[in-house]
């Protein structure tokens, strides 16, 4: 499907992508290895000179408002606990995104490893750091006014040194100008106003996608029990009576601060849930002494228009590696924002530290 319509905003001018030598506009190689695939695109290793550390998300055959809204969306995004995006680009069969290679597995695969490796159920102190960091994104993402409306076990990657991080925002809404409306595919993991268009979505959609992916990667089933093939209403009705307790749900290992957080981020009405910032200072989180990092607020990134306001050590590095003129790395870096040298300049920011800017937020 020619992706031709998306408008010039995000993606830029159309460049060449050479699928026989793998080369995306000359400067980035394209692996053939997969890292990922799924039902509109794929995820690919990336090459440019001096970062080989990215991967290029491949998109196709998807409704194109939908590529462009995940394109905005994770363009401005700038979080620890976030997959880094770096630019983005357009060929007549491809959206590309770049994105900071995650070495880790996801948070599914992670704990299906330890049951596997230890022989043994996961223990609250195997979640509680990994949940901890997710709620501090979905604070980032809540204050950004977008819901990633798909938050499950294979959209949290968990990085080989145990950091949390939210990938895939293929289903990301901006919820600034209102709650979206949104109708998905019923199940028990989806929260009430995914299935009930007319209540709309915002940032407390997330907080029921959270405390239900944790749930059940820890007692290997749904908060609501097993619900396949009931009728749309009689799922509601079901969530709506509430959280399933398991029967050995009451031995010390799994405490009563635990369930009252997984009861009350499970609620119906989005208006009785917890927003992230509210959620993190449940006693639950206290048991595990995590340090107490700032959280972090959005801020609108603004675009360097003059080589005044570039890393002159990464410029630097850049020209030796693209081998040429220093006035060449800035003036394309700053004149084409979506170009491979723009992308590797902004992934050069990340690996070097400096890609992220913390602002403390002391309210919800």
């Amino acid at each position: 499907m020619a992706l031709r319509s998306l408008t010039i905003r995000v993606f830029g001018r159309e460049v060449h992508y050479d699928e026989a030598n793998n080369l995306l506009n000359n400067d980035i190689t394209i692996s053939e290895d997969l890292l990922g695939k799924g039902v509109f695109g794929e995820v690919r290793k990336a090459i440019l000179p001096g970062e080989s550390n990215i991967v290029a998300k491949m998109i196709q055959k998807r409704d194109l408002d939908m590529i462009q809204t995940e394109a905005e969306v994770c363009l401005k995004l700038r979080h620890p606990n976030i997959v880094a995006c770096f630019g983005v680009a357009q060929t007549d069969r491809y959206a590309v995104l770049f994105f900071h290679h995650i070495n880790g597995r996801t948070l599914s695969r992670w704990a299906q490893d330890i049951q596997t490796q230890h022989q043994r159920s996961l223990r609250e102190d195997d979640i509680r750091p990994i949940m901890w960091q997710v709620l501090h994104a979905l604070h980032y993402l809540q204050t950004a006014c977008i819901v990633h409306a798909d938050l499950h076990a294979d959209n949290v990657m968990v990085a080989a040194n145990g950091t949390a991080m939210l990938i895939d925002f293929g289903w990301a809404q901006n919820f600034r100008w209102g709650k979206p409306g949104m109708l998905r595919p019923s199940n028990y993991a989806y929260p009430p106003e995914m299935v009930i268009r007319e209540l709309g979505v915002d940032h407390k959609c997330d907080i029921f996608f959270c405390a239900s992916m944790f749930y059940s990667i820890m007692f290997g089933q749904g908060p609501f029990g097993i619900v396949a093939g009931v009728e749309v209403g009689v799922q509601l009705a079901i969530v709506q009576a509430g959280m399933c307790l398991i029967p050995w749900i009451g031995s010390s290992q799994y405490s009563h601060e635990l369930l009252n957080l997984f009861n009350t981020c499970l609620a119906f009405n989005a208006s009785d849930r917890p927003c992230a910032a509210e959620a993190l200072t449940f006693p639950w989180f206290a048991v595990g002494n995590l340090t107490q990092p700032q959280l972090q607020e959005h801020k609108r990134s603004t675009p360097p228009s003059h080589p005044s306001q570039l890393d002159r050590a990464i410029t630097e590095d850049m020209s030796r590696q693209w081998r040429v003129p220093q006035s060449d790395v800035i003036k394309r870096i700053l004149s084409d924002k979506n170009g491979p040298m723009s992308i590797g300049y902004q992934a050069a920011l990340f690996a070097a530290g400096k890609f992220f800017h913390a602002q403390p937020t002391p309210h919800k």
